[in-house]
């Protein structure tokens, strides 16, 4: 399961990282933030409510999936409570490359697909040293 369970990690969020990417290109397509500022709505407000919009949504996500390794019996030692705050920390970690991705186009649709490409292309360095992992010492490992 210690090459199994990041790597399905992974594949199952690649729509999550599409898509918010697309939302946040979207809402810069459409100006919306300009507008709000015009309004007078403060910028970290927006940024704010975009985050806790997608938080929650894998923040639901994390906790079904919890619910289903730890009563599905597929993790049936591990603790309940530390596997919801790793996959917190990981659902976090998506939000924050989808935000990075994002402040780099101006196109929804390229966003999307480029957003969920670069997000692949960046797990490809955990499967390369999955497979060297015996080969490498303990420094070179923590330098990775």
């Amino acid at each position: 399961i210690a090459f199994a369970f990041p790597m399905a990690l992974m594949i199952s969020w690649v729509l999550f990282v599409a898509h918010f990417v697309k939302k946040l290109v979207h809402e810069r397509e459409l100006r919306l933030h300009e507008y709000m500022k015009m309004m007078g709505v403060n910028p970290i407000s927006h940024f704010f409510a975009w985050l806790i919009e997608s938080a929650v949504f894998l923040l639901a996500t994390v906790i079904i999936l919890t619910i289903i390794l730890k009563a599905g019996g597929i993790l049936p030692h591990s603790n309940g409570f530390v596997l919801f705050l790793y996959l917190c920390d990981y659902g976090f970690s998506v939000l924050a490359i989808s935000f990075l991705v994002s402040s780099f186009f101006d196109k929804t649709n390229i966003a999307g697909l480029s957003g969920s490409l670069i997000y692949v292309i960046c797990f490809f360095p955990f499967i390369v040293l999955i497979h060297l992992e015996d080969n490498l010492s303990f420094s070179l490992k923590s330098a990775l």
